[in-house]
């Protein structure tokens, strides 16, 4: 049986600038879909070279501020990956986390001669549910006279993009692929006072049909079949930051839709199984030169019945001050490794990998011959003595597959009848 989950996808030119705070509303609108996936891809985060180094150890502030909105809605960091100025960051809901799976990320660099990544295609593929899901933000060749450049690009990232997976599987080979970002595309042909004209009687129609990324999803044969929700919003670009008014600096650029979001489905099944409900623009997120353009898809896929590899038993609760014994069940046929671990997380945070209050390498050994039964154990030393009232989860990572397999249900850490004892006579 399928069941249908919600994607929120964001793309924005934030115009190397920092944080503002509309960004949380920004989010908030995303999230108001309750979506199961949000996905966001940002262009031209800043990428100074102090923050490259800084890059190495920590997230950058626009990744940190999204985390922070995330996690208070228990959206989990699926992966992130950057290429300069270009982010993309998955988050997804809790739950869903053990059925993502062979999670891996590719670059492909198309500014000067192919070794800058100023411009190029940051992209994250998954398995999601047994199907496949390819994410690509991209960000290519400004002007409108650069029209052959982007189409080179284009057939240049789809080319360069391979993920180790069977016989190296290439964008174009999964089963729903997204494409966001920055496309650059601008209108053919047309002055900056005529689009002007229309734009102030509400007249989309004659613009739209001078849009190159329309014409080119006709006539290109790499993204022929690629699709685009009905365009009901004015050009994204270029406006002058913090307010209304398309560009008046001495470029006089003419306003274009150069932010987009397009999506493909190769699943092979009779009734198409993603679904675009909404595509719009935000208008009054006026930090950069571009606004942001969001969509919300749903998307059919076999979750009922679907078991994670690992299982954790139920635990009702712990007591502080006692070493803590963790049981699961790992799925046979498994690939396992002595460098899978076990971590516990309060039930609010965003980063499997790094936020962990403390971990416990996995047990390889059944408890019995008959069962895929394991058992570890957290000394009492290791667990938080600060928090004691707060929800915490475990969450199962394989080295292996380079990813989380397993979230317990949340439960409690209390205090000990002699901590009570403590506090009182305190």
């Amino acid at each position: 049986m399928a069941d249908t989950i919600g994607i929120s996808v964001c793309t924005w030119n934030v115009a190397t600038l920092d944080p503002p705070k509309q960004l949380q509303q920004l989010l908030e609108r995303l999230l108001s879909f309750d979506p199961d996936i949000c996905v966001i891809g940002l262009q031209e985060v800043s990428s100074k070279p102090h923050e490259i180094v800084q890059a190495v150890f920590v997230d950058d502030p626009w990744t940190e501020a999204m985390d922070a909105v995330m996690k208070s809605r228990h959206l989990i960091q699926v992966k992130s990956a950057r290429l300069q100025g270009l982010l993309i960051v998955v988050y997804t809901k809790l739950h869903h986390v053990p059925f993502f799976h062979n999670i891996m990320t590719t670059v492909t660099r198309t500014g000067i001669a192919g070794l800058w990544g100023n411009k190029g295609s940051v992209t994250i593929r998954m398995d999601c549910y047994g199907c496949s899901v390819c994410i690509s933000n991209w960000h290519l060749t400004p002007h409108a006279d650069q029209w052959d450049k982007r189409r080179k690009e284009i057939t240049q990232i789809f080319e360069d993009q391979n993920f180790s997976l069977g016989n190296n599987m290439n964008i174009l080979d999964h089963s729903f692929v997204f494409v966001l970002g920055d496309l650059n595309f601008r209108l053919e042909g047309t002055s900056r006072e005529e689009a002007l004209v229309n734009l102030n009687q509400d007249k989309l129609e004659p613009l739209k049909e001078k849009d190159q990324l329309k014409i080119t999803l006709n006539e290109e044969e790499e993204i022929i079949g690629f699709k685009e929700g009905e365009i009901s919003f004015p050009p994204t670009y270029k406006f002058d930051p913090g307010t209304s008014n398309y560009d008046t600096s001495p470029k006089q650029r003419v306003p274009a839709w150069t932010d987009r979001i397009l999506w493909k489905e190769y699943s092979g099944s009779v009734e198409p199984l993603l679904k675009q409900l909404e595509y719009h623009s935000q208008p009054d997120m006026d930090h950069s030169d571009h606004r942001p353009v969001t969509a919300y898809f749903q998307l059919k896929l076999p979750i009922d019945g679907a078991t994670p590899l690992v299982r954790f038993s139920p635990v009702k609760s712990w007591s502080s001050g006692r070493d803590a014994v963790c049981t699961y069940t790992i799925a046979r046929d498994t690939k396992t490794s002595s460098w899978d671990w076990i971590g516990l997380y309060k039930y609010e945070f965003s980063n499997i990998e790094r936020d962990y209050v403390t971990y416990v390498w996995a047990d390889m050994k059944s408890l019995s011959k008959q069962t895929c039964k394991h058992q570890v154990t957290i000394q009492s030393e290791y667990l938080p003595d600060d928090c004691i009232y707060d929800k915490f989860i475990l969450c199962y990572y394989s080295s292996v597959m380079d990813c989380t397999l397993g979230v317990s249900a949340p439960f409690k850490l209390t205090p000990n009848s002699t901590d009570m004892e403590m506090s009182e006579y305190k």
